[in-house]
């Protein structure tokens, strides 16, 4: 499931809507107009935004290079000046030698990226200069990893291409549209299409393939130039909204890596893991999907409850209950959700069926206290009736079970939320934040002390009632033959990715999880088969 979740997430974006105020923040008068500048406003009405320049016209495209945050020496010579066209091929690349003052306490590097069209200035003081004319970005070349800086050789601007005559705004998403500079003339059409914006040609410098292991720090001493290769390449538009929503995860974790995304970034980058990658990716879908059938169409077969845990569906549906509304409101993340809603209405469905469906309730009046009074009942339907002896025992089994688990997982509950709750407490008071509201820190904590003691001793606990009724029952009634064979299978492929990939700690835990509560059923199954075939010789014997 983390393989599916990995390669959904690369591939799949969802885009909502969010608009752009066109009131500038006043910058100084040297610097044009930048798209950091531009604030974003959600209540504008939805607009249309219009190529201001012409596809396939010719313009020029100046680097510079300096450890000045705003540019202002126009006077200066480029570090790489190109003429470029707006359309789809264009592939460029050159290396440079960026000098390099040792004895200077600068460490943090900018590329100002300025792009014109044919025989127009970028000096504002020019007297043929022209805002609408000019593109600018500014793009820090230094990361910082562990508050140390750090030095890439490799820089990719992107110049994004399309052919349409307008793009729609509400078909990007929020990330993108700090990279579309309006015109310095906004233009308002008609009711009926809304309010009307042009926008200048997009630079965006593509910082998505740089990973730590590529990168080396820039205060060492013996080096007396930064070498530096910038490749220029022009893209289309939904490749760089993928791109620029990535690049706004990266920002929020401060010019590092997300945790995992190296790893991720050099599996994509080798052809042969990228390939296992996809493989184990459908593979385990495949096997999931067929395992899903499977399961459905055996508890459709059933006419009883022999042998099947309903504490351990309700112990489901609890755990998932809880873990989806933790993913919806704390960690966003609509792809797991939605794995997690279906888990938990295939066990609803599961829990109706072999339970609820063979009961009728029936709604009783009454007439006590001067008002009606409801009370609900449970008749047995036909055949399907509480006394007959194996669902008797297995009721008896269950609530066994149940008790054995209670005494076990609530002090277990109690001390593992006390040990979080100890910790975090004292992780506060080390570093001394006192500005901290105190009752949304507690509830904060309680949560996420409830969600990882599930996420650990859940699977675990959800089983129990089940493994115990087999064990006594000496049968495994509750799963199919074929569906433990492809969910076998499932977990086998998920060991041997888990094994040439790097991946979390926590998530190998999950997988030797599923391994041992497997491994014990079919131990089970194995037992079951046995005695089975040793009853049936000893009554051909008698």
């Amino acid at each position: 499931m983390h393989l599916q979740l990995l390669f959904l997430a690369l591939c799949i974006q969802q885009f909502s809507c969010v608009l752009v105020n066109p009131t500038t923040i006043p910058v100084p008068r040297h610097i044009p107009n930048s798209p950091s500048f531009l604030p974003l406003n959600e209540n504008e009405p939805q607009s249309l935004l219009i190529p201001l320049w012409k596809h396939n016209i010719k313009m020029n495209l100046y680097l510079f290079i300096n450890t000045e945050l705003q540019f202002s020496d126009y006077s200066a010579t480029p570090d790489w000046t190109t003429d470029v066209r707006n359309q789809r091929s264009q592939d460029k690349q050159i290396q440079l030698l960026i000098p390099r003052n040792v004895e200077s306490t600068k460490q943090h590097y900018y590329a100002h990226i300025f792009l014109a069209k044919d025989s127009f200035p970028i000096d504002p003081a020019n007297i043929s200069f022209s805002m609408d004319s000019t593109v600018y970005v500014c793009h820090s070349l230094t990361k910082f990893y562990k508050n140390a800086p750090y030095w890439h050789q490799t820089i990719t601007i992107s110049l994004v291409y399309d052919t349409k005559d307008y793009i729609s705004r509400d078909t990007l998403h929020p990330a993108t549209l700090k990279y579309f500079i309006n015109s310095s003339k906004p233009v308002a059409n008609n009711n009926q299409r809304g309010r009307i914006n042009f926008y200048r040609p997009i630079i965006f410098p593509n910082d998505f393939w740089q990973t730590k292991k590529d990168a080396y720090p820039i205060n060492d001493t013996t080096l007396s130039a930064l070498p530096l290769t910038v490749h220029l390449e022009s893209i289309n538009v939904w490749k760089f909204n993928v791109y620029a929503v990535l690049a706004n995860k990266d920002d929020q974790h401060a010019n590092s890596s997300p945790p995992g995304l190296d790893d991720n970034l050099s599996v994509l980058e080798q052809g042969y893991m990228f390939g296992i990658t996809l493989l184990t990716c459908f593979m385990h879908g495949l096997f999931e999907l067929l395992a899903f059938k499977n399961d459905i169409g055996f508890y459709r077969a059933k006419t009883n409850r022999i042998g099947i845990s309903v504490n351990s569906l309700l112990i489901h549906i609890a755990i998932q209950a809880t873990l989806f509304m933790y993913t919806m409101d704390f960690s966003n993340n609509a792809i797991r959700g939605c794995i997690q809603l279906t888990h938990l209405c295939v066990n609803a469905w599961k829990l109706n069926h072999v339970w609820l469906h063979h009961y009728e309730w029936v709604i009783e009046q009454g007439s006590n206290y001067g008002f009606a009074i409801k009370t609900v009942r449970t008749a047995a339907r036909g055949k399907h009736k509480l006394v007959e002896q194996g669902e008797a025992r297995t009721q008896q089994l269950d609530a066994i079970a149940f008790r054995l688990l209670t005494v076990v997982a609530v002090p277990l509950f109690a001390i593992y939320n006390a040990y979080h709750y100890y910790y975090h407490y004292n992780m506060l008071v080390y570093h001394q934040l006192k500005n901290m509201c105190m009752e949304d820190w507690t509830k904060k904590v309680i949560v996420n002390g409830i969600v990882n003691f599930l996420s650990i001793f859940g699977p675990i606990m959800a089983v129990w009632p089940q493994i115990y009724i087999n064990c006594k029952m000496d049968m495994v009634n509750h799963i199919s033959t074929h569906t433990m064979a492809y969910k076998i299978t499932n977990l086998v492929v998920d060991d041997v990715f888990a094994c040439i990939t790097q991946m979390p700690a926590m998530h190998r835990i999950s997988y030797l999880k599923s391994n041992i509560i497997y491994i014990v059923f079919i131990l089970q199954k194995k037992k079951a088969c046995i005695i089975h075939q040793f009853r049936k010789i000893k009554k051909q014997l008698l």
